[in-house]
């Protein structure tokens, strides 16, 4: 149950039964299609522990390089990235890189740690992640964006998904024929910033390529 439109503008809130359809990635039911982001220095067990009881029904850790990954040891000051428990599950890895194998060893690391769902970020947009090709910086060779992919569907048996964004700059939209390269190659779901890597977070979001990719 969730609150209507106000009535006629007066202030009273009246709640009404809204239909939803239930959101699945894979095998994996996730229910109510209220999720928890990853969030750099942020989404970490607490916060998804606090999210989980606010209400939503699936999570993200905070995003992982594929090398800081693969190298991360278990008294690592920093193995906390990887710490997930079964009362919060399905939560999902989020993983960053740009080399497949080393990206494929990532999967495996964060598939050892206990996650539900392998996350892919080809959407952050910081320059020092860009410029190791890594995140968005994959949207200016959609190729290899797409052999990474495929890389880590076959090393794992975990749902794939992938976030990203409309593309490298306004003349380089292609996310229709993307996101049908990434369905072929065996994701199970995509979440899209409705914005390009050069735009960052300035400006409106379009709304209507990402509609175009659902319909």
């Amino acid at each position: 149950m969730l609150p209507a439109a106000s009535d006629g503008g007066k202030g009273d809130w009246t709640p009404r039964k809204i239909d939803y359809r239930p959101l699945k990635i894979g095998n994996i039911e996730i229910g109510f299609p209220i999720v928890q982001a990853a969030l750099s220095g942020y989404s970490d067990w607490p916060m998804r522990k606090l999210a989980r009881e606010y209400g939503a029904s699936y999570t993200l850790c905070e995003v992982m390089l594929d090398q800081f990954l693969v190298n991360l040891k278990d008294r690592n000051k920093n193995r906390h990235f990887l710490y997930n428990t079964p009362d919060e599950q399905p939560v999902a890895g989020q993983l960053m890189g740009a080399e497949p194998e080393q990206f494929s060893r990532g999967a495996e690391r964060l598939a050892a740690a206990g996650f539900s769902v392998i996350d892919i970020n080809f959407g952050c947009p910081v320059k020092k992640v860009v410029c190791k090709n890594a995140g968005a910086g994959i949207l200016r060779d959609i190729p290899l964006m797409v052999k990474l992919t495929e890389a880590m569907v076959k090393r794992t048996n975990l749902p794939v998904t992938v976030k990203t964004r409309l593309g490298w700059d306004s003349d380089s939209i292609k996310i229709v024929e993307v996101a049908e390269r990434l369905q072929d190659v065996g994701i199970k779901a995509i979440s899209i910033h409705g914005r390009t890597r050069v735009q960052m977070y300035k400006g409106h979001a379009d709304w209507k390529p990402i509609a175009a990719v659902k319909n």
